[in-house]
């Protein structure tokens, strides 16, 4: 019994010297993978790889912001170029702002806003909006026939020659006219524009909570940020107004002065009615900080002056200033002061107001419903008459 336990105790011995020998075999393994770890670097690959890697995540990960758009404004226009800008407010729903045109001087540029899960995925729902501008539609066929040439204009007649030149209106006619616009805002053309607004709007509110937190993250202070904000705001575009008044009354250019009162005028009756439906709505701003987030004055102001240069002077002028009013709606969104469906109906009051001081006449409502794959869909076409 006891070489029995002496040879137990014999043979224990060498396992613990083997142990610790294993032990201090694993410690060193463990500190040369630690000291190997501080310096490791991503495998990269040489240049062809790099460049394939690029490719492939920009144009099949399906997250690519900036991609190709090459659909024309009318068929036959030949030849298109163009760019779009895609921007995800949630995991599926996503607002594209995209423009092309082609060899023949068609052009085209749109908003659309997609939600490809709508109603709990019974629906898809697409907001597009845009302008198209197809200038020589009665160019060659697609079949090589020659077009039929555009009716020459008559000759002007003596009574149109002598038509009477533009004078400037005075600062008291300006103002005088306001209570008038004032009541021919209360009209059918507005009915039709806040209509429109509004109903876009309603669409927008969906995705109110998701497109705020979609701009929020970044820097509050950025420049174009910064510019939005002060572009929009109600003392920058009358005071935009009366300048290019003064401007046009003093280096006798009648037609700059008449505009400058129509933006000055425009605002007023814009911000009047924009400020009346703030206080009775009283909606609460995102940052929490007063109620009267519905709808954007700013938004209002900056599309109001858009609509009046764009009557006056075509889309020379009424491009940049509406390129300009979307960032300051942008901004709004992004300064956390507006969700997307105050900035929306905010844009349809500027525009209506614009319209009320400039005498537009009426809109035409146009619907047709149309086959898709898979489904339908109905157009609404609004444009005016």
């Amino acid at each position: 019994m006891a070489a029995a336990a002496t040879g137990a105790v014999l043979w224990g011995t060498p396992v613990a010297g083997q142990s610790a020998t294993v032990s201090s075999r694993a410690e060193a393994i463990a500190a040369q993978q630690a000291e190997k770890a501080q310096h490791l670097e991503p495998y990269l690959g040489n240049k062809g790889e790099q460049i394939v890697n690029t490719l492939e995540q920009t144009f099949l990960s399906g997250n690519m912001k900036v991609h190709p758009f090459f659909e024309s404004a009318l068929a036959g226009g030949g030849f298109t170029l163009g760019a779009g800008y895609r921007k995800f407010v949630s995991s599926y729903r996503s607002i594209d702002i995209r423009a092309s045109i082609t060899f023949s001087g068609y052009k085209r540029a749109e908003v659309e806003y997609l939600a490809p899960r709508f109603l709990d995925r019974r629906g898809v729902l697409s907001i597009l909006g845009g302008w198209r501008e197809a200038t020589r539609v009665g160019g060659p066929s697609a079949f090589g026939q020659e077009a039929v040439p555009p009716p020459t204009a008559p000759p002007a007649t003596p009574a149109a020659a002598a038509a009477p030149a533009e004078t400037a209106p005075g600062l008291g006619k300006l103002f005088r006219e306001v209570p008038r616009d004032l009541w021919r805002f209360l009209s059918v053309d507005t009915a039709v524009v806040l209509g429109a607004g509004g109903g876009a709007a309603f669409i927008s509110h969906m995705s109110d909570d998701d497109i705020v937190d979609a701009f929020q993250g970044g820097d509050p202070n950025l420049v174009v940020t910064r510019v939005g904000n002060a572009y929009g705001a109600f003392a920058t575009q009358v005071g935009l107004g009366f300048a290019l008044y003064g401007v046009g009354r003093g280096s006798g250019h009648p037609h700059l002065a008449i505009a400058g009162a129509d933006v000055v005028r425009a605002q007023i009756v814009s911000q009047l009615w924009t400020q009346a439906i703030k206080h009775t709505v009283r909606r609460e701003r995102p940052d929490g900080s007063e109620n009267v987030s519905f709808p954007s004055g700013h938004s209002a102001s900056a599309f109001s002056t858009a609509t009046v240069l764009l009557r006056h002077y075509g889309w020379k002028a009424g491009a940049p200033a509406y390129a300009l009013a979307g960032v300051g709606a942008a901004a709004r969104i992004r300064s956390n002061k507006h969700y997307l469906s105050d900035v929306v109906f905010g844009a349809a009051m500027g525009i209506a107001g614009a319209r009320t001081v400039l005498h537009a006449g009426r809109y035409g409502i146009r619907v047709a419903p149309y086959l898709t794959p898979g489904g339908g869909a109905i157009m609404f076409s609004l444009a005016p008459r």
